[in-house]
């Protein structure tokens, strides 16, 4: 891509990010999860967040940022340390998710985001495809994002599954007993009202 037109792209999402967010959440854009109609299974993060500080490194340390979180919808989970029954039952879930999505799923990225030393090899090798990405120090200005985040403790966020739309907002949760069936009724609606397509189709 021309690099003048890849920073025009970039600078219209920065733009556009906020005030999209804002005209779902108020109502002026329906995409069929409004919480008076009652059609949404997920809690609703009102208004949207938008996402910043996104300072998470790879298994690999290579740095992530926001870029890494654009043009696709992201299942989230945040990870406890150590992950286990709960917290592999979410990674589980949204990979059942994402092929029941069918011909959509390429819409759809898996994301972990854990503790620096949190033990998460077998449980990605359970789960190919899943996106895994570390807590750094800066990291906090991210998740102070996240309701109920209380600074250092990541277990407090830790076993819900989080929905991050295609321009880097958190817009929806959900409990870690949450049945995945209606998680999918929620992405499917999201995917229906959205034209957001990545040029990825992985």
């Amino acid at each position: 891509m021309n690099p003048r037109v890849a920073l025009v792209l970039t600078m219209a999402v920065f733009i556009i990010s906020p005030v999209l967010a804002w005209l779902i959440h108020a109502g002026v854009i329906d995409v069929g999860l409004s919480t008076a109609a009652g059609k949404n299974h997920g809690e609703l993060v009102h208004p949207a967040r938008p996402l910043a500080g996104f300072d998470l490194i790879d298994d690999k340390g290579r740095p992530i940022d926001r870029e890494n979180f654009l043009g696709k919808w992201s299942l989230l989970e945040v990870a406890d340390d150590p992950c286990v029954e709960d917290c592999m039952k979410n990674i589980y879930k949204m990979r059942q998710i994402r092929l029941a999505i069918g011909k959509d799923a390429y819409r759809i990225q898996r994301v972990v985001i854990a503790a620096k030393d949190t033990d998460m090899q077998k449980i990605m090798s359970d789960n190919p495809g899943t996106l895994l990405y570390r807590i750094v120090e800066k990291t906090q200005r991210m998740l102070a994002q996240f309701p109920g985040y209380v600074e250092g403790d990541i277990s407090t966020i830790a076993g819900r599954i989080y929905i991050i739309d295609p321009l880097g907002n958190l817009m929806m949760r959900y409990p870690g007993n949450a049945d995945p069936s209606d998680i999918l009724e929620d992405m499917r609606h999201l995917l229906k009202a959205t034209w957001i397509r990545p040029t990825d189709r992985s």
